[in-house]
């Protein structure tokens, strides 16, 4: 837009929108659409309004890219994509403008933290990668496939929280339909840099978007634009000396790979190479068939990943054998220092500590601390010794699983914690109880192998379900 249209879109602040939102500011302009922060009337909250003016089309290709945002944006469900609430189609006089009134991400763009800082950590990064190779399987896996097309820093935001959200659908493909092979010409749609060779040729595959998101990862750790990166042998080089993880330097190198087959063939295959769940080959693949723009051929079939699933471990109905075939989940929810009387045991020897420290007598407190530990390892022979058994003890762990309910629990959410480690945020439905939620720490690399979405088995009291156990050997180990 020239300048004097620009001044003109920004004179509209304070507009309503066929009666539903209140224009507030610009976010972002461009050759025929201007993006708007709005203000929903009937909720109060902000959203974001991307505009398409019909006077500034150049053609119509860009009408029909439009449409299909908003018809695309309109069937998807997931908290990495932000949501459509409506298409609104006005006429003030200067021709038809299509508004689509999309949910608001709070947060700062990618391509910001690169600008300005701060820096992400590996443990961030990792995260991150994990979290849009989640969205992408999803993406890549819905009928007919959703290819994104233009993944960079600028589209990714990043909430508070951490989690990242894929923005700016306004060069999404789905699928391939047929058309007429003579109009000749394309449009070429993404970023050069972060553009794989094939999508200058208006051909585009799962591969695609993960070449784009590679290229993103490269800038993000090196803080360099791939323009700025070695192209002497036809690709973009990953540097020496990133300090980050073998895995992640695999993966980077196997997502930058010039020809689209000796990528991974899907997102599921990418995020097994990011987790070491398998190797890359050096062999040569199959020939995998090139999708072309969705325009101008028939769908060919084309090998979508899906993520695999894992076999839940069902307990099976209450009252259940100690000594049965799950007797090592049985030990792990008897806990090893969960009888009454080792838990007293420790917490005397602890208010012994305390007291001889506040007296400032160090005999008494080495003589305690000595005594601390002999009670200690007798405790460990005493545990061995029932190990062996597996006697029903009556601590609250054994009789939770001998007569507990069990449940399918969902990983609902994932949460930073600490350098090394995070949170799973899980709920389950209960008999008659309603849906309970929780959260349960891991490490890091296990939370990274198991994205929202993940299922596994949880065992609960039925009169206080608060009181339950996620069954552990159900999570991916990751490595």
């Amino acid at each position: 837009m020239s300048g004097t249209t620009n001044d003109r879109e920004r004179d509209r602040a304070g507009h309503v929108v066929g009666e539903r939102v209140r224009l507030e500011r610009v976010l972002g302009s461009g050759a025929a659409a201007t993006t708007w922060l709005a203000t929903e009337l009937a909720t109060g909250r902000q959203v974001a309004v991307k505009v398409l003016h019909a006077r500034s089309l150049e053609d119509w290709k860009q009408l029909e890219l439009f449409e299909r945002e908003a018809r695309v944006l309109g069937s998807l469900r997931h908290h990495a994509v932000p949501e459509l609430i409506a298409t609104i189609e006005e006429d003030r006089g200067q021709g038809a403008e299509i508004h689509l009134v999309m949910e608001w991400i709070e947060g700062r763009s990618l391509g910001e933290y690169i600008r300005l800082g701060p820096r992400l950590g590996e443990v961030e990064v990792m995260q991150l990668a994990s979290d849009l190779l989640d969205v992408l399987v999803y993406l890549h896996g819905r009928a007919p496939p959703v290819f994104h097309r233009d993944i960079k820093p600028s589209n990714i935001i990043l909430r508070e929280d951490g989690s990242p959200v894929l923005i700016d659908f306004g060069g999404v493909c789905d699928g391939w339909r047929a058309g007429a092979s003579g109009e000749g010409g394309m449009t070429i749609v993404g970023t050069a840099g972060y553009m794989p060779p094939e999508q200058y040729l208006g051909q585009v595959g799962p591969w695609s978007d993960l070449y784009a998101l590679g290229a993103t990862l490269l800038h993000l750790v090196t803080g360099r634009a791939p323009a700025e990166h070695d192209f002497a042998s036809g690709r973009l080089e990953v540097p020496d000396g990133l300090g980050m993880s073998p895995r992640f330097v695999r993966l980077l190198k196997a997502l930058l790979a010039p020809a689209p087959r000796d990528r991974p063939q899907s997102a599921s295959e990418a995020r097994a190479l990011l987790m070491g769940d398998i190797v890359e080959s050096r062999a040569p693949k199959a020939a995998v068939p090139v999708v072309r723009d969705p325009t101008t051929i028939e769908r060919p079939v084309v090998p979508v990943g899906k993520p695999v699933a894992r076999k839940l471990r069902d307990l099976g109905p209450p009252p259940r054998d100690a000594r049965g075939k799950h007797a090592h989940v049985y030990k792990l929810m008897r806990g090893r220092y969960s009888h009454p009387a080792g838990c007293l045991l420790h917490v005397a020897f602890l208010a012994g500590l305390i007291t001889a420290l506040a007296l400032e007598s160090a005999l008494a407190s080495v003589v305690t601390l000595l005594a601390w530990i002999a009670s200690a390892k007798g405790l460990s022979v005493i545990s061995r010794r029932h190990d062996a058994t597996l006697p029903d003890d009556g601590t609250p762990g054994g009789r939770l699983f001998v007569h507990g309910n069990y449940a399918v629990a969902e990983i609902t959410a994932r949460e930073s914690s600490g350098e090394s480690s995070m949170k799973l945020n899980y709920r389950f439905e209960t008999d008659g109880r309603g849906t309970i939620s929780g959260s349960h720490g891991v490490s890091t690399l296990v939370a990274l192998a198991n994205p929202p979405g993940t299922r596994l088995g949880v065992i609960y009291d039925a009169d206080n379900p608060k009181n339950h156990y996620l069954i552990k050997d159900d999570l991916a180990p990751g490595v």
